[in-house]
Order: C-alpha cells, then structure tokens, then sequence
C-alpha cells in the first residue's frame, strides 16, 4: 500500500509506482491512495487505478 509519498521523477520514468505484477497478488492486491504525487514522471503516478 502507498499512501502519502512524493516523487520528482524528472522526466526520467514512466511511473512514480508502477506494479508489474497484479496477477500474483489477487488475495492482498497492490493499493495506490489518491495522497501520492508526482511531478516530471512521463505517464503519470500509476499503472493501476488510484484509491481515494
């Protein structure tokens, strides 16, 4: 879970959090809250949809 991180990616990457795999954690799945930021990242916070 992420909640409340911030990143300057400095248009380096892709995603501040990007999940790879969602396939191997359908029981506890990865969660990524609406409090993250990201600035300079290239395709936005997340692969996955944000949690409020």
């Amino acid at each position: 879970m992420w909640r409340g991180d911030k990143s300057d990616l400095g248009g380096a990457g892709e995603y501040a959090i990007k999940i790879s795999s969602v396939s191997k954690c359908k029981a506890k799945p990865d969660v990524v809250h609406a409090s993250n930021t990201v600035t300079g990242a290239k395709s936005g916070l997340t692969n996955i949809p944000v949690t409020p």
